[in-house]
């Protein structure tokens, strides 16, 4: 499972790398009157091995410091361990903004999309037709890991202050991957930044 969900996570941050400054805008610069915003990250992973079957997803989300859906990739990784056959599909831009919402309180989450074989936006392999992503999760109550601080910035605009939070929860998924029903494992995922604050 580890090694499945590691090589996954590998093919997303290697397909997303290119995309990585439209997910994280430029803070607000001298001579703005804006000296507040927030963004956010939300990322899922899930996975089940059915008899000889295993399937792997994982998901994230960004969304800029003035609060708007900025960019999101989905990777799936199907495996039959009885013929070796395989399929793969990972997506990932603008259209993607929403792929994955997780609730920072509680740590539910959804995971839905519609990924394209044929897309520009989308690499993919033995996969003749669009695949449907329509997943719930909820936590699990296995973990739970929460940490808050401060974190600061310096570049040409000046120097910024920053304050984080991050959950992570456990959580079990029910849902769809195509014709491949759950439940699946898995853990989701909230980071929020907020009170940005440029330093005179």
């Amino acid at each position: 499972m580890n090694k499945i969900l590691h090589f996954v996570r590998y093919a997303l941050v290697t397909a997303t790398l290119g995309m990585w400054p439209l997910a994280y805008s430029a803070p607000p610069g001298p001579g703005m009157d804006v000296t507040h915003g927030s963004s956010s990250s939300n990322d899922a992973s899930a996975f089940s091995n059915a008899g000889n079957v295993s399937v792997t997803i994982y998901a994230q989300a960004f969304e800029n410091y003035y609060g708007y859906p900025e960019y999101g990739a989905v990777t799936v990784y199907v495996y039959d361990s009885n013929t070796s056959n395989f399929w793969y599909i990972s997506c990932g831009g603008p259209l993607y903004a929403n792929v994955v919402s997780v609730v920072q309180g509680n740590g539910n989450a959804t995971i839905r999309a519609t990924l394209d074989p044929s897309s520009p936006d989308c690499l993919a392999s033995n996969v003749p037709a669009p695949v449907l992503l329509d997943l719930a999760g909820r936590a699990s109550g296995t973990y739970h890991t929460s940490s808050t601080g401060f974190s600061f910035s310096e570049n040409l605009n000046g120097r910024f202050k920053y304050r984080f939070q991050d959950d992570s929860f456990g959580a079990v998924f029910s849902g769809m991957v195509g014709n491949l029903s759950g439940p699946f494992e898995g853990s989701t995922t909230a980071h929020r930044t907020n009170s940005l604050e440029q330093i005179k």
